[in-house]
């Protein structure tokens, strides 16, 4: 009898032993799903900000469509001659006979195109990378805890 105690007492540790062992397996599988779905490069946080960027796309794209659909009305009411010579100067030709000032505070270099962003995706983009980061902590914090806790629970 005593030895049929000592072989149930030893079976069901080692079925409390894997218990623990499946649920930190199922603990560390759930926080490993969270990542992939929220966090990963093709997780819900990672499409919210490429949604962003497409609205402000598309956003620019009309705005541009706005203003070749001004052009064409320009070209097509205005003298053609006039407008040309008007783009010319604007880009920077000098016509024929025209004088030209040279002022002595000019500056060295030209001033650099930077392209338009959308406002808040850098900062968008920053959020996703600590989130990650923070969230990689946290689960290693809890299977670390986990651990810790069953195998001081199996000691005792």
């Amino acid at each position: 009898m005593l030895q049929q105690n000592l072989m149930a007492k030893r079976c069901f540790i080692q079925l409390a032993s894997r218990n623990n062992k499946f649920s930190i397996f199922l603990i560390a599988f759930i926080l490993f799903s969270v990542y992939c779905f929220v966090f990963s490069e093709s997780g819900i946080l990672e499409r919210m900000k490429l949604q962003k960027e497409i609205a402000y796309i598309q956003l620019q794209i009309i705005q541009k469509q706005s203003e070749i659909k001004k052009f064409r009305e320009l070209t097509d009411h205005g003298n053609p001659d006039n407008l040309l010579l008007r783009e010319s100067i604007n880009a920077g030709y000098i016509p024929q006979g025209a004088k030209v000032f040279e002022f002595q505070d000019k500056q060295k270099e030209p001033p650099q195109f930077q392209p338009s962003q959308q406002p808040g995706t850098e900062k968008f983009t920053q959020y996703i990378q600590y989130g990650r980061i923070l969230w990689l902590i946290f689960s290693v914090l809890i299977i670390t805890g986990m651990l810790l806790y069953y195998r001081n629970r199996n000691q005792l």
